[in-house]
């Protein structure tokens, strides 16, 4: 008995922990300076559209960019989801198929002393309707053909009818942060269960369309699909993996030296990236302070500096180092 407690103890700790995965993230503005080595998934309240799943899966694929210094990120979250269904009206056509949708009907008729007097109406064909009403016509509305009187009527059934159907709004609204990061997601879409329904068959029994369940799961799994796409594009705008190459100098000044070192290590500022500019001639220096710009989330400075080097330099391993790096800066968005 005691073994059996100990092994579903175990079971419950192991069923708890939350995913981990090693991640690098750059980000503009506010949040440049805010960097993860390691991200955690912690809880999503109200995750029944499976967003958890979606983000982590989104993480594992961004996997670890640049190596550098940073501290452990927890996202977290809640998630609400909303249904609002309504019945509507719609007009459509009624699809006889081999069923006749309009019958003929003629009496013969006599007139005795300018009376009129048919007989009861009989079942014609249509073709025997046609020749009829192409016929001498009087303003009663009798029919000459063939020497005899005739009164004719048509009786078609309804071209058209309506249904009711449903139309569901399905919206799924996701408040995610990961440490002072913290966003609101929102997908809507419109689910109409009679959006491809221009007809229906004379036999069928008019009901209410409905939405399904599954047409409204599959909504909102594309919808935390979105998000979660949404929220790793905002948090980690690099969402591919590659290697950045810090690369040795010809400058071998002490101060040059330390910003190596900084940079190597993460911790360095734009300033110290301003001052390595003064040594605009030795390029391979120049590539590094690009890359120091690109982990600080300044892509703009670093694509500016790429591209003066590129103009600049006859060094063809360095102008291939370049060209890689300017392809992985394309691609951020």
């Amino acid at each position: 008995m005691r073994l059996i407690l100990i092994v579903a103890i175990m079971f419950l700790i192991s069923s708890c922990t939350t995913e981990t995965v090693k991640v690098k993230m750059i980000k503009k503005g506010n949040y440049k300076n805010l960097t993860c080595k390691t991200v955690k998934l912690g809880n999503i309240k109200g995750d029944t559209v499976g967003l958890r799943s979606f983000i982590y899966k989104k993480l594992l694929s961004n996997g670890l960019l640049i190596k550098r210094i940073g501290k452990t990120c927890i996202v977290s979250g809640k998630v609400e989801n909303g249904i609002n269904i309504i019945n509507y009206k719609k007009k459509v056509k009624i699809n006889y198929q081999d069923i006749p949708r309009c019958e003929y009907f003629a009496a013969t008729c006599v007139a005795k002393n300018g009376i009129v007097f048919c007989s009861k109406e009989n079942k014609i064909t249509s073709k025997l309707y046609y020749y009829i009403s192409n016929s001498l016509r009087n303003p009663q509305g009798y029919y000459l053909y063939k020497n005899k009187i005739y009164q004719i009527q048509e009786k078609c059934k309804p071209l058209y009818t309506y249904i009711t159907c449903q139309r569901a709004t399905i919206t799924t609204t996701a408040t995610l942060s990961v440490d002072v990061f913290k966003k609101i997601y929102t997908q809507s879409d419109l689910a109409d269960a009679c959006s491809s329904i221009g007809s229906i068959p004379y036999s069928s029994k008019p009901s209410v369309y409905k939405v399904s369940q599954n047409e409204i799961k599959y909504l909102q799994k594309m919808q935390a699909m979105k998000i979660a796409d949404a929220f790793i594009k905002d948090f980690f705008p690099h969402p591919f993996t590659f290697k950045v190459e810090i690369l040795k100098p010809k400058t071998e000044k002490d101060d040059v030296k330390k910003f190596l070192d900084a940079l190597q290590s993460g911790n360095f500022s734009e300033t110290e990236l301003e001052k390595m500019l003064k040594y605009n001639t030795d390029y391979r220096l120049m590539y590094d302070v690009a890359v120091g710009y690109e982990l600080l989330g300044n892509f703009d400075k670093a694509e500016a500096i790429f591209e003066y080097i590129l103009k600049n330099t006859n060094d063809i391993e360095l102008k291939s180092k370049i060209f890689d790096q300017l392809y992985y800066l394309s691609q951020r968005d």
